[in-house]
Protein backbone atom coordinates (compact mmCIF):
# COMPACT_ATOMS: atom_id res chain seq x y z
CA UNK A 1 0.00 0.00 0.00
CA UNK A 2 1.39 3.42 -0.91
CA UNK A 3 1.26 6.21 1.49
CA UNK A 4 0.67 9.59 0.61
CA UNK A 5 4.42 10.45 2.17
CA UNK A 6 5.64 8.15 -0.49
CA UNK A 7 4.34 10.36 -2.90
CA UNK A 8 6.27 13.18 -4.52
CA UNK A 9 5.01 15.59 -7.20
CA UNK A 10 8.41 16.29 -9.70
CA UNK A 11 7.42 19.33 -11.38
CA UNK A 12 10.11 19.90 -14.29
CA UNK A 13 10.75 20.26 -18.01
CA UNK A 14 10.94 16.48 -19.70
CA UNK A 15 10.83 15.00 -22.84
CA UNK A 16 10.39 11.23 -23.78
CA UNK A 17 13.09 12.70 -26.87
CA UNK A 18 15.79 14.41 -25.41
CA UNK A 19 16.92 17.91 -23.23
CA UNK A 20 14.93 20.84 -24.26
CA UNK A 21 17.53 23.49 -26.03
CA UNK A 22 15.26 25.58 -27.32
CA UNK A 23 11.38 26.87 -27.43
CA UNK A 24 9.35 29.28 -28.84
CA UNK A 25 6.93 31.53 -26.14
CA UNK A 26 4.32 34.05 -26.33
CA UNK A 27 4.07 36.61 -23.75
CA UNK A 28 0.53 37.32 -22.80
CA UNK A 29 -0.96 40.78 -24.26
CA UNK A 30 -3.96 42.80 -25.18
CA UNK A 31 -5.67 39.78 -25.40
CA UNK A 32 -5.66 38.93 -21.90
CA UNK A 33 -7.08 42.68 -21.42
CA UNK A 34 -9.51 41.92 -23.76
CA UNK A 35 -11.06 38.55 -22.13
CA UNK A 36 -14.24 39.36 -20.03
CA UNK A 37 -17.02 36.82 -18.59
CA UNK A 38 -18.84 37.01 -21.62
CA UNK A 39 -15.93 35.99 -24.34
CA UNK A 40 -14.65 34.00 -21.88
CA UNK A 41 -15.85 30.37 -23.26
CA UNK A 42 -15.85 31.72 -26.58
CA UNK A 43 -12.10 32.32 -26.64
CA UNK A 44 -11.33 28.84 -25.03
CA UNK A 45 -11.17 30.06 -21.98
CA UNK A 46 -12.51 28.26 -18.68
CA UNK A 47 -12.04 31.66 -16.48
CA UNK A 48 -11.31 35.49 -16.63
CA UNK A 49 -7.24 35.88 -15.70
CA UNK A 50 -5.09 38.30 -14.11
CA UNK A 51 -3.65 39.90 -17.14
CA UNK A 52 -0.55 41.22 -15.16
CA UNK A 53 -0.45 38.12 -12.80
CA UNK A 54 -0.48 35.68 -16.02
CA UNK A 55 2.22 37.85 -17.42
CA UNK A 56 4.51 38.01 -14.54
CA UNK A 57 3.78 34.28 -13.89
CA UNK A 58 4.86 34.11 -17.68
CA UNK A 59 7.79 35.70 -17.25
CA UNK A 60 9.00 33.87 -14.58
CA UNK A 61 8.09 30.30 -16.26
CA UNK A 62 10.25 31.74 -19.04
CA UNK A 63 13.20 32.74 -16.40
CA UNK A 64 13.11 28.80 -14.97
CA UNK A 65 13.49 27.61 -18.34
CA UNK A 66 16.61 30.09 -18.77
CA UNK A 67 18.00 29.53 -15.18
CA UNK A 68 18.18 25.53 -16.78
CA UNK A 69 19.78 26.29 -20.14
CA UNK A 70 16.99 26.69 -22.14
CA UNK A 71 17.36 28.91 -25.07
CA UNK A 72 13.74 30.88 -24.88
CA UNK A 73 12.58 33.04 -28.19
CA UNK A 74 9.65 35.38 -27.94
CA UNK A 75 7.04 34.75 -30.63
CA UNK A 76 7.00 38.51 -30.83
CA UNK A 77 10.65 39.46 -31.18
CA UNK A 78 11.11 36.96 -33.81
CA UNK A 79 7.96 37.92 -36.13
CA UNK A 80 8.81 41.81 -36.03
CA UNK A 81 12.66 40.49 -36.78
CA UNK A 82 10.94 38.70 -39.76
CA UNK A 83 9.16 41.39 -40.86
CA UNK A 84 11.45 43.65 -40.72
CA UNK A 85 13.11 42.39 -44.19
CA UNK A 86 11.22 42.47 -47.56
CA UNK A 87 11.68 38.48 -47.73
CA UNK A 88 9.93 38.24 -44.84
CA UNK A 89 6.82 40.56 -45.34
CA UNK A 90 6.78 38.65 -48.66
CA UNK A 91 6.17 35.55 -46.86
CA UNK A 92 4.09 37.05 -44.42
CA UNK A 93 1.73 38.57 -46.95
CA UNK A 94 1.41 35.71 -49.58
CA UNK A 95 0.04 33.32 -46.95
CA UNK A 96 -2.25 35.70 -45.09
CA UNK A 97 -3.97 36.96 -48.42
CA UNK A 98 -4.79 33.10 -49.56
CA UNK A 99 -6.25 32.44 -45.38
CA UNK A 100 -9.93 32.63 -45.83
CA UNK A 101 -10.43 32.97 -41.95
CA UNK A 102 -9.13 36.97 -42.07
CA UNK A 103 -12.22 37.95 -44.35
CA UNK A 104 -12.94 40.07 -47.09
CA UNK A 105 -11.35 43.18 -45.50
CA UNK A 106 -7.78 41.57 -45.62
CA UNK A 107 -7.99 40.45 -48.97
CA UNK A 108 -8.71 43.91 -50.29
CA UNK A 109 -5.79 45.25 -48.52
CA UNK A 110 -3.67 42.59 -49.48
CA UNK A 111 -4.39 42.53 -53.23
CA UNK A 112 -3.67 46.33 -53.06
CA UNK A 113 -0.55 45.94 -51.99
CA UNK A 114 -0.05 42.54 -54.09
CA UNK A 115 -0.57 44.87 -57.09
CA UNK A 116 2.69 47.11 -56.51
CA UNK A 117 6.02 45.97 -57.27
CA UNK A 118 7.68 47.28 -53.59
CA UNK A 119 4.93 45.40 -52.11
CA UNK A 120 5.18 47.74 -48.77
CA UNK A 121 1.60 46.90 -46.82
CA UNK A 122 3.61 46.85 -44.01
CA UNK A 123 4.84 50.41 -42.03
CA UNK A 124 8.42 51.35 -42.82
CA UNK A 125 10.79 50.23 -40.33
Amino acid sequence: MTTSQDLTLRVGIHSEIGRLREVVVHRPGLELDRLTPDNAAELLFDDVLWADRARREHDEFAEVMRSHGVRVHLFAELLAQALATDAGRSFAVDRVCTDQRFGAALARSCARCSSTSTRRCWPAT
